[in-house]
């Protein structure tokens, strides 16, 4: 969000997040509304800042952080589909921008 490269995702996310990374209960990600460009459909976005997340510590284990768990986390959300409860569409690391998927296929 408010990154030019997320324009080439196939959604329109608003740019306040509806659960900011900040909260306590977000652990890092922060959740914001958003709907497809072919439908206007609702969808949620998360995002993740990683310097966020490398100072966020991991309940179970303080001394870690959770960077490495999201990252894990991000990767792993791309092949997981559960029938009409959890899809990811797209993915956008800033990190790394060439590396987007998207699809604007509805779910």
């Amino acid at each position: 969000m408010g990154n030019s490269s997320s324009a080439s995702l196939p959604y329109k996310i608003s740019p306040t997040p509806t659960t900011p990374a900040s909260s306590p209960q977000s652990h890092g990600w922060a959740i914001h509304s958003a709907t497809r460009k072919t439908d206007n459909g609702p969808v949620t976005a998360f995002q993740a800042s990683k310097a966020e997340l490398a100072r966020t510590p991991l309940r179970k284990n303080p001394s870690l952080n959770q960077l490495i768990p999201a990252l894990h986390h991000f990767h792993r959300i791309k092949r997981l589909i559960h029938p009409r409860i959890l899809r990811a569409h797209a993915t956008l690391d800033t990190d790394y921008p060439s590396s987007a998927t998207g699809s604007d296929a509805p779910s």
